[in-house]
């Protein structure tokens, strides 16, 4: 297939995702960052290319579906739908606006310490928060980052991220994910800038130095037929079926909110253990 023709269609599918948003007024929007909220928690979800649209929308309404009780914000870093190809093709500018979520990140903890942060990316957003992820400042982490289909390379080295993840790092991947995981990939890159198949498609490869690491807080999960009771075929976008997030993801999510508690209060006994010693 020409280049030409896959922008045609790679722009075609993007507008379709997340082009006629404004069309829908997103109501839960203001509704799910209140500050009751976000005394609780903050859980950003990071959308792929087309930018904040219908598909980040279901993920976020997803999550809060499953009784997730942390605020919950579409943070769209891209430079939307007629510009998507240019979002996935930019790589200088997707670790910038990684740069702006780490700042993000590192405002709210200021401001709301000790309450814990989970990234959630679809396609390109997932790449924005490990960029982000591996950023972040010694001492500051995330709870967890949940992965579905990333725009990633396979053989990108998440190191840095985990180091900076508290839980773990979930990586969902479809081998059935051949048009934007396979196709589009290998024509335009990742936004680590592979030229490949994507992990979104193939899964992430293992470096030995620092296979420990990734046993450890990297858990990949594959597509299986059982998902498509949930309304996920393993496509680029069933991932952000609403259905399969509350089945599937919200539980990830609220796992992770209560292994943050259990830190906090851990660290708590441990500090008054400390203080109490003669």
């Amino acid at each position: 297939m020409k280049s030409s023709t896959w922008i045609a269609c790679l722009l075609l599918a993007v507008l379709s995702a997340g082009g006629c948003s404004f069309l829908h007024p997103d109501r839960m929007a203001k509704p799910l960052v209140v500050e009751s909220r976000m005394d609780q928690g903050l859980t950003l979800v990071l959308p792929g290319i087309e930018g904040r649209g219908f598909l980040n929308r279901n993920i976020r309404n997803g999550i809060a579906d499953g009784g997730v009780p942390t605020a919950i914000r579409i943070y769209d870093w891209t430079l939307g739908p007629v510009l998507a190809v240019v979002s996935e093709m930019w790589e200088g500018r997707a670790r910038r606006k990684a740069d702006d979520l780490c700042s993000t990140i590192r405002a709210y903890k200021i401001l709301h310490p000790n309450r814990p942060v989970v990234l959630v990316g679809h396609s390109g957003g997932c790449a924005i928060a490990i960029f982000a992820a591996e950023r972040l400042p010694a001492g500051v982490n995330v709870d967890a980052i949940i992965m579905l289909a990333p725009s990633i390379g396979p053989d990108y080295d998440l190191s840095g991220a985990l180091r900076h993840v508290d839980g773990k790092i979930y990586s969902y991947y479809s081998h059935k994910d051949s048009g934007f995981g396979g196709g589009a990939t290998w024509v335009f890159g990742t936004l680590d800038g592979t030229h490949a198949s994507a992990a979104g498609r193939v899964g992430f490869n293992t470096p030995a130095a620092a296979a420990a690491l990734y046993k450890d807080k990297l858990e990949q999960i594959p597509w299986s037929p059982e998902m498509s009771l949930s309304g996920n075929d393993g496509g680029h976008t069933d991932w952000a079926n609403r259905t399969f997030v509350f089945t599937y993801l919200s539980p990830r999510v609220n796992f992770e909110l209560r292994a943050h508690d259990q830190r906090v209060r851990d660290a708590a006994r441990v500090a008054t253990t400390r203080s109490d010693s003669p």
